[in-house]
């Protein structure tokens, strides 16, 4: 983790996970964009800086912030707007990671019950912030009807991928493992779960009524699969798998409703 975020490649590294992480949130959104659910970036820059010493915050910021202009102003957005996204996001990571430290100095991971709970908060409070930038933003360029709306939005769209997106960064970027490890039998097993899991998934909102449906309790055997056979990784993988899911589905048939 270390060796990762002290190289020279570790601010260009970042940048290239936080282009990756942008490009799928924009197929979350609704109203042609002006609702985004999901916003993953937020669970990427926070668990950088989280994991990151001070030092390191200034190299890995500018990247970051360089990475989300060039995307927003890149896919036709006004160069204004893109600089207050991405102040907003900046603000909200910083601020997220900078409360977490202060309850745990030493912690550069979440590993225990209690830094969980630190964490919540601390992505709560950043969320809350950086929210204010970007209600304002959005008011102003006409991606929201109302201040309040463009918060609320901003505010559970970024708290809900910071956590979810949160095990995937500490567990699979910042603590990265050989693949030799893993077999044929393993892969396979791993593919039958995805394909399972995503099948199980579409089927719920084809047929059943969707984040509604009673029989959505379906989903759990797969979580408590992915728990015994593939431990902290697997299940983290996994969470982010149907939460992306249902998150796409759900924006997505209620788009089409309207």
């Amino acid at each position: 983790m270390k060796d990762f975020l002290l190289s020279r490649r570790g601010p260009l590294l970042g940048a290239a996970i936080y282009w990756l992480a942008i490009a799928p949130s924009r197929n979350f959104a609704r109203h042609d964009g002006t609702y985004i659910a999901s916003w993953l970036p937020a669970g990427t820059i926070e668990e950088l800086l989280t994991a990151a010493d001070f030092s390191e915050w200034l190299p890995l910021c500018s990247a970051l912030v360089a990475t989300n202009i060039a995307f927003d102003f890149s896919h036709g957005a006004h160069f204004f707007y893109a600089v207050g996204m991405a102040s907003s996001d900046l603000i909200e990571a910083c601020l997220g990671a900078l409360t977490f430290r202060l309850i745990f100095p030493k912690a550069r991971r979440v590993e225990t019950l209690a830094e969980f709970i630190a964490f919540v908060a601390s992505t709560a409070i950043g969320c809350s912030a950086g929210g204010l930038g970007g209600a304002v933003a959005n008011v102003h360029f006409g991606f929201a009807h109302s201040f309040l709306e463009g918060w609320k939005t901003w505010t559970l769209g970024d708290g809900m991928a910071a956590i979810v997106v949160a095990p995937v960064v500490f567990e699979w970027i910042l603590k990265p493992r050989s693949w030799r490890g893993i077999s044929w039998v393993g892969a396979l097993e791993a593919a039958a779960f995805a394909g399972g899991l995503g099948f199980t998934i579409v089927h719920l909102f084809n047929a059943h009524g969707g984040i509604l449906s009673p029989d959505k309790s379906v989903i759990i055997p797969f979580l408590l699969w992915a728990a015994l056979r593939f431990g902290p990784r697997g299940v983290a993988l996994g969470n982010l798998f149907m939460t992306l899911m249902i998150v796409y589905f759900s924006g997505h048939s209620l788009r089409s409703e309207e």
